[in-house]
């Protein structure tokens, strides 16, 4: 017989010894865990994100044909900016206007996507948030951002698109020449709005834009800052 294939009986009943032991110990272990409560769950490292709306800024580049004071202001408010190679050029708009392509839900509200409802105010009008057709001397810069401050933003401008707003000349070409102090304290209902003051005050409430816009002083932002604030390059 090769004794070498069997262990002795008291090495063997030593070794069962041993594992019963420590099968005892776990199972005292778990009863102890269990009398305090469930086990902690392990914190997740991912976290359910909201979903997210695109909102665009449109931004009107007049043709060299188009009204004096259009070209006037986009002329006299236009800011240099620099493509990724360092070259150097003027941006040119005189006009814009907050583009909702979609409803509160994230579901698109015109079938051409060439239509959306456009808040802002001009001249010839008053503050207002309706149908749009975009012309194509409109640049685009969209951006996303969470569905409840797009909802929020929307509701701010549907409620001030009902006040009969009236459109702030004095406010308007001034901007970039007079005092804080002149421009700042011009009321809403009283003096009227511009369009791309109205359009900084709503962003701010509503939270929308990041720092950039967060930090534009809204009776002095011109289209063209407010281009670039937005993410216009």
């Amino acid at each position: 017989m090769n004794t070498a294939r069997h262990a002795p009986a008291a090495g063997m009943e030593s070794l069962l010894q041993t594992v019963h032991a420590s099968r005892v110990r776990q199972k005292d272990a778990a009863s102890n865990r269990l009398s305090h409560g469930p086990p902690a769950a392990a914190p997740s490292a991912l976290t359910p994100s909201e979903p997210e709306i695109s909102l665009a800024l449109m931004s009107y580049e007049p043709p060299a044909d188009d009204y004096l004071t259009n070209r006037v202001v986009a002329y006299a408010t236009s800011q240099r900016v620099y493509d990724w190679q360092g070259n150097a050029r003027q941006t040119n708009f005189a006009h814009v206007e907050l583009s909702f392509a979609f409803d509160v839900n994230g579901t698109r509200l015109f079938a051409d996507p060439n239509q959306s409802l456009g808040f802002s105010i001009n001249q010839f009008s008053r503050l207002y948030l309706r149908e749009k057709t975009w012309k194509p001397q409109y640049r685009c810069v969209s951006i996303s951002i969470p569905a409840p401050k797009y909802r929020h933003l929307m509701e701010i401008c549907t409620t001030l698109a009902q006040l009969d707003v009236p459109f702030d000349s004095f406010g308007m070409y001034s901007a970039p020449f007079l005092s804080d102090a002149l421009l700042q304290f011009r009321d809403r209902v009283k003096h009227g709005t511009f369009c791309s003051r109205i359009i900084v005050e709503v962003l701010q409430e509503a939270g929308v834009g990041g720092p950039e816009i967060q930090r534009l002083k809204p009776w002095r932002a011109t289209p063209n800052l407010l281009y670039l604030a937005f993410g216009g390059t």
